[in-house]
Order: C-alpha cells, then structure tokens, then sequence
C-alpha cells in the first residue's frame, strides 16, 4: 500500500470496534465475538426503487437522497444503545452490539428503529406518497469476524458464522412492522417483551426499562491504520474534494457459499485460511483490471463481494474491466463455492448517513439487478444481462439461458452465462472507417515499403504512433491496417488500466503468439512448447531462456549456471536482449508488431518496447502504436506521429449515413447529430444508434460517458466541479455569466481573473476565445461533464443562469431558446413555456423546423407541467410542434403531436377540420390513402356548410387535399371535380392559399392524364404561391411546371427547374418534399441514361423517403433504380422492379403500379425476352387507357414496338410505332418521342421502307437535343 492521505476522521467509514482490533493485530485475523446481530431491512424500497428506475438518473438521485435521510436517522437511534454498524446493504443495515446485556440492548435498538422510521418514513417523493416500513431480525450467540486479504491492498472485515447466516433468515421471515428474534435470543429477553411464535422465532413487542451502553473509544486512530482497512479506490475518493455524482457504471456481485460447512467440519482457522484465498483472489483481479473492491456483506452460509467499474472512478473501457475481472475471479476459484452476477448503467454515486458512520453509496438499477442475477447462478456460474455484452468489445463464450423474474424488476431479464474470454478481433474495428484515407495512405504505404518485392535482405522497418483522444478511431485504424497485412507476421498487444500491478502486460501477449502457445492452461505443455520452438529456431538461446519466465510464467525453471548466477541489476538488460534476438530468430521476413493504448504500459512492457523501437531501424519490423494525447505514459521513440482530429463534416455525415443504412434518420435529425458530436467518430455513431432506437438523447449515449469519464476522473476534485458547472451554460459561455452564476449569498464575488486561472488549470477541456468568453474543446466534454450533475444542484445553476440573462432584454428577443432551456431545466415551467414558444415562432420565421420542433416540443412540455398554461394555448403549441415534425420528415411523431393538439383543444370544429386535413397530409406520406380520406371527410363534417370565410378556407383546402389523395389512387375525374369545387368555395371565402392549392391539383391532374393545362393552372399556383409570400407552395409549383416540362420533351430546362425546386424545399426544411423533387430529377436522368448519376441520386432519395415514412416514394425509388439497372443491362434490376410494384400495389396507386408493369415490360426487352415484354406491354396498356393515364402510352407502345419487331412482326410493330408516334405528337406527351422516333428508324431500315419516320441520323439528333446518352432499347442506336 503507496502512501496515504486519509485523515482519522475517515474511520466514520468502519465499523467502530474494527480499527482498534486492527491496530493490534496483523495479517490474518480471526476472532470469535459473543453478541447480538441485527438486520433492519427497510421494506417498500424494492418497490420505490423499480417506480423510480423508471425516471432514470432523477430516479436512481432521488433514491439516494431517502436512503440518507432515513438511514441517517436510524443509525443514530441504534447508535444509542451502543449499536456498531457492521455492513451497509443497500436496503438494509447489519448492526452488532456486543458486551453486557447485547440482546436487551439489539432489541431496544431496533425497537427505537422502528419508531423512528415511523416518524421519518412518510416520504412525498416524485412518484406520489410513500410509507416506508421495516423488517427486522435479531439472532444471539458467537459472530465469526476474519480480517483478511493483502495488507499491502487492505484489509477486509468478512463476517461469517452460524450467527451470521441465522439472522439473515430470521429477517427474511419477517413481513413488514415485524421484528422476529431467534430463539437464542429470546433466551436473553424478559419473557413479557415477546409476542407470538413465528416459524424462525418469537415477535418483539416492547421492552422495558434501559441499560447504559458501552462507551464508544475516544482516542484518535492512526490515519495509517484506517488506510489499511479501506479499499484503495476508496481511499482515493476520500482524499479528493468531491460530491455526489450521476455515473455509468458496471456493478458485479460475487457471491461465496458453504463457509458454514466449512467452519464446522475444518474448524475456524481452516475457514480464515480459506477466506483469506477468496479476498486475495479478488483484491488481486481487482487490481489487475483497475476496478474498485466495493464492499462486502454477509448472507446465509456465505457472504458477497460488490465490485464496480465507474465508480468512484472510470477505466474508460468499464465492462470489459469488470467482466474480465469476474471471470478472472472464478477462474481461479478456491475451497470456498463462488458464483456471480453482473449488470450496467448510470447509477447515483456519494457519501451517506450520518457523522459517526458513513459509507460510499453506488445506487440504481444496475446495482439491484446484478444483486439478482448472482443470486440466481448456480455454483460456478456468471449470469449477464444480454444486453450488456453489446457494451463489450472483448469476445467470451457465451451460453444463453432462459428469460428471468427478478424480484423487484417488472420484466424478465434475458440473460447469458458468461465464460471464458475468446480474445479475437476487437467489436470496434467492425465499424466503417470514414474520413482517415490520409492517415490509412502512410500507414499502407509504410507497409509496402517493408514488404516490397524491390526491398532486400537488408530492408528495415520503422515506427509509426497514432495519437488521438478516446474514441476518435484509433482502434478502427490499427484494425484496419491489420486485415491489409495478410503478407506481414503479425503480433498484437495493449496496454491495461492495471497495468501498474502486471508487469510485462503488454508484451507478455506478443511472445505468446510469437512462440505459438496461446490457449495452453498447462503449464509444463507450454514450457515444453517454448523449448522445442527455440531449440528449432535458435539454439543458442535456450540457455537463457529461464529470464523469459518473468514474462510467460509457465515455469522455465532455472537450470543453467550463466542465468542462475547472473546479477539481479543486469537481468532486466538480459531479458530485453533476449526478447529482441528471439524476435530475429523466429521471424525472418517483414513482421508487424502492433500494441494499442501504449499510455497504460506497464514500466516494464515499456522498457521492451523501447528496444523493439530501436531495432525496427535495423531490421524489417514495424511497431505501430497508438495512445491518447496528453496522457502521459509510454510515447514510441522517434516514431512518425499520425495525429486522428475530429472527422470533417462531409466525412461525419457519411459515418451517419453509413450506421443508419437500416434505419435512416430524417436529414434535419441526421444533421443535428452531425453537429452535436463535432466530428467525433464513436459519439456520433453512439448518437445516431441512440436515435435509431428511439433513446432519450437529452443525454450523452452511457458508451460515450463511460469512455470519458476517465478523463474527468482525473481532475482534481475542485477542478471537476468547476468544469460541471461551466458546462450548465453550453459549449461556449461568457466567462462572466460563469462568475455571477458561481456567486453564494455572504460571499465576496468569483473575480474574473481568478476564475480565468482556475479554468487555466483545465486547458485541455476549455478554450479560451475573443470577446471574453470561454469554450469546450469538445461537445463531448461538456456533455459528459454536465451528466454527472446531481439534478437538484443543476436545477439551481440553471435558474440563476436564466435570471442573470433576462436581465438583458435583447436575450429574450434573440436567443429565447437560451432562456427557455435554462429555465426549463431549473423547474420553471411558466417562464420556460412563454420564452419556448416565443423560439418556435422565431425558427418558423427562420425557415428551421428542426430547431421549431425542438422549441414547441419543450413549450408543449413546459405547458403541460406548468398547470398554469390554458388547453388552447397547448394545443396551439402541439399543433406547431406537429407542423414542425412533419416538415422535418418525422411523419409519426407528426401523428402523434396533431392528436394530442385534438385532445388538448378538446376538439373545437375548427381545430378539427385543420387537425384532419393535416393528419390526412401524414397519412398519405405513408401511403394510407384510404385513412387519407377519412380523416378529410371528418375535416368536412366539422368545417361545415357555413359561408363564413374560416369555414369556406377550411373547406377549400380540404376538398384541394382530397384531390391529391384521389389523384394518388388513379381517380383523375373524382380529383378533378373535387380540385374546381375547391377553386370555388376559395373564392367564395376570398382565401388565397386555398386557391393556390387547388390551382396546383388541377394542373396536377391535367399532368397524369396528358390533356393539355389550358387554363394554366400551374402558372395561377406560382402566382397565387408568390403573394402570400409560400416558399414550399411555390417549391411545389415550379416541381409540377418541371414536370411539365419533361413531358413536353423540353428536359434541359425540366433539370434546372426540378433543381430549383429542391433547393427552394431545402431553403424552407421541407426534406421529403426535397426528396421527391430530387427523385423527379433522377426520373429526368434515367431517362437520358446517365445510370451512375442516377444511382447516386436515389440512394440519397431512398434514405430520405424511408426516413420519414414515405412508403410511395420507397416504391417509386425502388422502381427507378430497378428500371436503371435493367437499362445497363444488370439483371437485379427485375428484382427491385418486382419489389416496387408490390408495394405500390399494397398502397393502392395504379398509376404507379402501371408504370412498374412498363418498366419490367422493358426489363424484358432488355434481356433478350421479346415475348414476356410484349405480353407485359400488352396489359399495362390496356390498363392505362382503363385508368385514363395517357401519359404512360407512349413508353409502353414504344415498347410494344420494339418487342413485335424483335419478334420479326414488322407490320404489328408499325402499327404500335402509328399509335405511338400520334399520341406523343400531343405538346403534352413529348416525352418518349425521341425514343420512338429511334425505334421508327430502326424499323424503316429493317423493312426498306420511309412510311415518312426519320432517318437513323436524324433520330440522332433528336436524342441528343435531349442530352440522350444511352438508349432504353436493346440494340445500338443508328442500326
């Protein structure tokens, strides 16, 4: 044990009696106690705690906060008759009171126990009012108390006994407001104090009279003696200024069994020896894996070790600590029966109970279900949670095990056993690499060089260190320069956060591969391994091959007289020399050593590898390393830096894309994730999984907050309290308004230029910048700073941030998101509403619905717990919120904001006819048309009949809907006179908008049936659009006039207008509608056959439409990336051909479903399959003239064409040419003109005869007026 800093007064964290024994003794204790036990278990907690599991961090805090205030209170109580706490247990206390009179006295004790929690256990908490009751159970007679472990760690107080185990069964069976006693001690009692007879004891009910407790000791304890007895974690917490803390945290339980048995049959010092290997045995696998020795506690027969990964400090790399420890734990399992079980996320961690006796708490639902899960292992056994192995990066063998009911857990756990380790490739190389071409390009090219066929005998390698922070990809980037050195020998280690208790920890795994006895648990197999592996690669070094044992441990025995008597001060030289000639003697050609997280080394791994460093300039080796910047430990001499920054924004987006490609997100919600994690590759990752899921977000991903937690674990404790503060004001504040919020009331102010040195101390979290304001280095930083927050001192930073800035007015006017966050955080829901949507309304001005959606969403929230807000007021802002939702993509939660505006309004007629027609805009995104409409004719019912202008305006922007809806589902004449009713009642109510929109329907139907817009239509929406001032109205207009366009043959201007159009729906953050205009422009494309455009086009389309629910459009993408495929002569086309009628068929759009049929019909053609394409052609026109759809003629009589004359019926394919050719002779029906023209070529070529059709050249010209590159025809044009 290093040196100390624990002052006397952190005895309040030991049982009373136990630092004077342990002054008197050493090493191995054991010492047999005649005295009373006393379990108090608080019930109704198992129950509060599932209700405030519920509310996450708030939950687990305000668990905490009870837990001290009534602990705290009973403790004191029992304290009174002399009462000594032995063991903290979550719900639970075990107390011993020892001397004369001990079970009159445990029975006072906990009867004043019971009294107290009377008083103190009416509880108002956030889940409404709680009485807490208490079980208690006392048992008498001999307490076995070991001290034991590694006092160079610390010394463990492990309660044992029949006693022990016997109290723990009494409790069990008494039920709430009981106290049961054992037998034995109601030998002790007065008769008259005892009630009825339960199945494990006699009822206390009261006991009279008192005797004076013994004396507490009084003399101050050596520091160094209440060292000893904490374990080293905790002695670091103690010493360091902190407070309490919200964490992630791995928390595992190992529980030991059969220490009864034991005592019995082998007596007690057998069962100290036996105990003193178990505490050794985790002291040891603690150490080795940096995790924190919690505590222990007794249980029947047995007792548990809690262990944890995250607290009172982090790893970086928690569950992969923590599980490797456990298993390292059983593996080398003793006499005594031990099995475990292991769980993770964010817990409350601090300081409770009262002055004389306090304990590091470690609360929330992590810690209860790993409690749970060990209960349920059988011997040998390590239960997980399954979903806890997705936070693993290390492999282990894994056996899945039924679902399980968990006491106090409302679902059932899945859960695996957990075995050995697999090793392998680390999970987190499986993720994409993105934005490192630069940094991949010298690594590779390092690797070319040493492995050239140019290079020679002689050739030599290099070192090469990649720096960064935690999480940027250095481990993706030395992962991916393994799977490109097939050619290279290669060996992989790591640095470990135990480091310091492992020497050679990182070098040990290189020899391990390199002599070929990875695996081997045998020892004498594995020396003999290396033995004869040596003796056939280099002889001469066998003799010194005992020095290797330091490293491989498996018993090279020393033998040899040059080793055994070579001098302790030369063996380290010896040794390094050794690991670099046997390296040369097993490895001839180019070797690759690659060793991760080098600034963990251990000082002895690092000493080798300075060595291999320097031989790499003199053989053909190359070490690769990596480590964090500015962390001290272990740099690579002389080695080429690569230093990982964050990703550019190009890069960040397409790491997006790349881990939604299942599920995309919305753009503006992608963008927004983009943004947040400044170019960080795993928080962005963790992000965009986050939200996939449909996780909370307000936080950082427990991943990310695991990972840096170190980092901050490593500040001083004043320094990590300013930095959590800071981040109460966002990624850049004034350094001021961070002065005025830190002031207390009777304190002198925080001057700026002591508060600008105290945050000096923190250069490598904050920056400073012009205009005296400071900023984090990295979002992450602040996120994960403010995490660990408790929420009652958040709540107060935050309400005297908003008021210092509402004393500027302009806050208000320009930045009232600031205010409303603030505010909302503090609790003030009032003042958060008003300031919220007040920033809506300011993002809708804006054109940033993203942002919109984010202020009415917390004005919505604001309102509702405010109590102050009126119904129609929420209901405006859930409305807002809805139309913000839908324009960002995210058609459900649209869905789900405009019903509860519904319910919030209680359904005035008005509202409803609005709130309709909105939902049927919802319902048809996602391509219910049939819902679509009877969600507007409610709209109609409940706008009435009413010439009133607001009824009319109603009426005509429903029935304007019902005619796109119709249109959707093939029926032109029904969305035709539904479109001019609409055009009359808006004029009738003098409603622009409403007009506008109709004019847009009625061009839109004159579009699908091909009759020619001579009211012009389309140009009235355009002008309509423009005076009011609707940007995506007139988006929508210039999308159909480009369509037009294209129908008329005109494409070069249908491009450039079908770019305006998506540019201007950018413009207003209208991201579907963005996307349909873009797919009209891959239409355009396809059509010119310029594929690879096309492909790239609609995979940006595709990720859109299927992000925001747009079932059509997945349809209409699937189609032309189908149709595009089969045009290059690719036969998957067919599959997505077939795939996108399907669903076009299932949305009911025959339109669509026509145009799918002429695709494949072409896909046939294509394909060398004339007859299947005729066939084909056949019905999708007989179903286009059924529908009225004229515009699809064309291309299918073109079609039809083609295939009569592949067939050799020239006459037929003149006939379908005739038809053809007079239809797109139509303004309107242009488009396939060109296409036809090159068909009639071919055929006046193949039959001698002109029948008037153009020639081959001029049917050239014709398609390269289009800007034609390929032709969807399956033979070459000209021919």
């Amino acid at each position: 044990m290093g040196p100390v800093n624990v002052r006397p007064e952190h005895a309040a964290y030991l049982p009373r009696f136990l630092p004077r024994w342990a002054e008197t003794t050493e090493g191995l204790v054991h010492r047999e106690v005649d005295a009373s036990l006393v379990m108090f278990d608080i019930s109704g907690f198992t129950r509060l705690t599932e209700r405030l599991s519920g509310q996450g961090r708030a939950g687990a805090e305000e668990l905490s906060e009870v837990l001290d205030t009534v602990f705290s209170a009973l403790v004191v109580e029992a304290e009174r008759e002399g009462a000594d706490l032995l063991k903290w247990g979550g719900d639970a206390v075990l107390l011993m009171l020892d001397g004369d009179e001990h079970a009159p006295r445990a029975a006072r004790a906990t009867l004043g126990m019971h009294r107290v929690l009377a008083k103190v256990g009416h509880l108002s908490t956030s889940v409404g009012r709680v009485v807490l009751r208490a079980s208690s159970g006392i048992d008498s007679g001999i307490t076995h108390l070991v001290l034991a472990g590694d006092p160079l760690v610390h010394r463990e107080l492990i309660v044992l006994g029949p006693t022990a185990s016997e109290v723990c069964r009494v409790d069990a069976s008494a039920e709430g407001g009981q106290i049961v006693v054992s037998p034995a001690t109601a030998r002790l009692l007065p008769t008259a104090s005892l009630g009825a007879q339960e199945p494990r004891g006699r009822l206390l009910n009261a006991l009279a009279g008192a005797t004076a407790a013994p004396p507490h000791p009084t003399a101050p304890i050596p520091s160094e003696v209440v060292a000893s007895l904490l374990p080293p974690q905790l002695r670091t917490h103690l010493t360091r200024t902190h407070e309490p803390e919200h964490r992630v945290v791995t928390a595992a339980f190992v529980l030991f069994d059969g220490t009864d048995d034991l005592l019995r049959e082998q007596g007690p010092e057998h069962l100290a020896r036996a105990v003193d290997e178990l505490v050794r045995n985790v002291q040891g696998s603690v150490a080795r894996h940096g995790v924190s020795f919690h505590e222990t506690d007794i249980s029947i027969g047995g007792g548990k070790f809690m262990l944890v990964a995250g607290a009172p400090l982090s790893t970086g790399d928690d569950t992969d600590h923590l599980l490797s420890t456990v298993r390292l734990i059983l593996d080398r399992a003793g006499e005594i029966p031990i099995r475990a079980g292991i769980a993770r996320g964010r817990v409350f961690t601090g300081d409770l109970g009262p002055t004389s006796r306090r304990t590091y708490s470690v609360k929330g639902h992590a810690v209860n279900l790993a409690a749970r899960l060990a209960s349920k292992a059988a011997p040998g056994e390590f239960l997980a949670p399954s979903e806890l192995l997705h936070h693993s990066h290390r492999g282990f063998d894994l056996t899945t095990r039924a679902p399980l009911a968990l006491k106090g857990i409302a679902r059932r756990v899945s859960t695996v056993a957990v075995g050995s380790p697999r090793g392998g490739e680390d999970s987190r190389a499986a993720t994409v690499l993105v934005g490192r071409e630069a940094e991949l390009d010298v690594l590779t090219s390092t690797l070319d060089r040493l492995g050239g066929d140019s290079a020679g005998a002689g050739r030599t390698g290099g070192a090469v260190e990649i720096v960064g922070d935690p999480g940027i990809g250095k481990t993706r980037l030395v992962s991916e320069v393994l799977s490109g050195a097939d050619d290279f020998a290669t060996l992989v280690g790591s640095g470990d956060h135990g480091g310091a208790q492992a020497p050679f920890g990182a070098v040990r795994p290189l020899l391990v591969t390199a002599l070929g006895i990875g695996g081997l648990r045998d020892r004498v197999v594995a020396a003999t391994r290396v033995r004869d592996r040596v003796d056939r690669a280099a002889p001469e070094l066998v003799a010194r091959l005992p020095l290797l044992d330091a490293i491989l441990d498996v018993g090279l025995v020393d033998v040899h007289d040059e080793v055994a008597a070579l001098d302790e001060q030369f063996r380290s030289e010896a040794l390094q020399q050794l690991v670099i000639d046997l390296l040369g003697a097993l490895f001839h050609d180019p070797l690759l050593l690659v060793v991760e997280d080098t600034h963990l080394l251990d000082a002895a791994s690092g000493e080798i590898l300075s060595r291999i460093a320097a031989e790499t300039g003199r053989r053909p080796w190359l070490l690769v390393t990596s480590c964090r910047e500015d962390s001290g430990g272990w740099r690579s001499p002389d080695a080429e830096r690569i230093m990982l920054g964050p990703l550019d924004t190009s890069s960040a987006r397409t790491l997006a894309e790349v881990v939604t490609a299942e599920a995309p997100l919305p753009p503006a919600a992608a963008e927004a994730l983009v943004r947040r994690a400044g170019g960080h590759p795993l928080f962005l990752r963790e992000l965009t999984l986050a939200a996939v899921r449909g996780d909370d977000l307000g936080e950082p991903p427990e991943s990310v907050e695991e990972l840096f937690a170190v980092q901050l674990d490593g500040l001083p404790g004043v320094d990590r309290a300013l930095l959590r503060r800071a981040a109460v004001l966002g990624d850049s504040f004034p350094l001021g308004l961070l002065g005025r919020m830190l002031e207390e009331p009777g304190r002198a102010p925080v001057g700026l230029s002591v508060l600008r040195r105290a945050l000096g101390r923190l250069d490598g979290f904050v920056v400073s910048e012009e205009g005296g304001r400071m900023a984090f280095r990295h979002a992450i930083h602040r996120e994960v700073a403010y995490a660990g927050l408790p929420f009652r001192t958040r709540a107060a930073l935050h309400v005297r941030a908003a008021e210092i800035l509402e004393e500027d007015p302009g806050v208000a006017a320009t930045h009232p998101e600031l205010l409303a966050h603030h505010f909302f955080a503090g609790g003030r829901f009032e003042e958060a509403w008003r300031h919220a949507r007040n920033a809506g309304r300011r993002a809708n001005e804006r054109f940033a619905p993203a942002a919109a959606a984010d202020a009415f969403a917390r004005a919505a929230q604001a309102g509702r717990r405010s109590h102050q807000v009126p119904p129609e007021e929420l209901a405006s802002d859930l409305e807002a919120l809805g139309d913000a939702l839908f324009l960002c993509g995210r058609s459900d939660a649209a869905d789900t904001a405009y019903h509860q505006a519904g319910w919030a309004s209680g359904h005035s007629s008005s509202g409803t006819a609005l709130l309709m027609l909105k939902l049927a805009k919802v319902a048809q995104r996602q391509g219910r048309h049939s819902l679509a409409l009877r969600r507007l004719t409610l709209g109609l019912r409940s706008a009435g009949a009413s010439p009133d202008p607001d009824s009319a305006a109603h009426r005509a922007r429903i029935l304007a809907r019902r005619a796109v809806v119709l249109i959707s589902q093939g029926r032109y004449g029904a969305a035709e006179v539904a479109a001019r009713e609409a055009v009359a009642v808006a004029l009738l109510a003098d409603e622009t908008d409403a007009r506008a929109q109709a004019h847009l329907v009625l061009h839109s139907v004159h579009l699908f049936t091909g009759t020619p817009d001579l009211d012009h239509h389309g140009e009235a929406a355009l002008r309509l659009f423009e005076e009011t001032g609707d940007l995506g109205g007139q988006a929508h207009s210039l999308n159909n006039l480009a369509m037009r366009r294209l129908l008329q043959g005109d494409w070069a201007q249908a491009l450039e207008m079908f770019g305006r159009a998506a540019a201007m729906f950018a413009k207003v953050g209208d991201a579907a509608n963005e996307a349909n205009a873009s797919y009209n422009r891959a239409d355009l494309l396809n059509r010119q056959g310029r594929y690879a455009e096309v492909a790239v086009q609609l995979e940006g389309v595709m990720r859109v439409a299927r992000a925001v629910g747009d079932e059509e459009l997945v349809g209409l993408v699937l189609r032309e990336q189908g149709r595009a495929l089969s045009r290059d002569g690719r036969p998957e086309g067919q599959a997505l051909l077939l795939s996108a009628r399907a669903l076009l068929d299932g949305l009911g759009e025959p339109h669509e479903v026509t145009d799918t049929d002429i695709a494949l019909a072409e896909a046939h053609l294509m394909a060398g399959r004339p007859r299947p394409a005729l066939d084909t052609s056949a019905a999708a026109i007989a179903a286009a003239r059924a529908l009225g759809a004229v515009t699809l003629l064309p291309s299918a009589y073109r079609i039809r064409a083609a295939a009569l004359m592949e067939l050799d019926d020239l006459p037929g394919a003149a006939l379908a040419l005739t038809e053809g050719l007079e239809l797109s002779s139509a303004t309107e029906l242009a488009h396939e003109r060109g296409f036809l023209r090159v068909v009639a070529a071919r055929h006046a070529t193949l039959t001698g005869r002109g029948n008037g059709w153009p020639t081959p050249a001029e049917a050239q010209r014709t398609l390269e007026e289009l800007g034609v590159v390929r032709v969807p025809l399956p033979w070459p044009t000209g021919t």
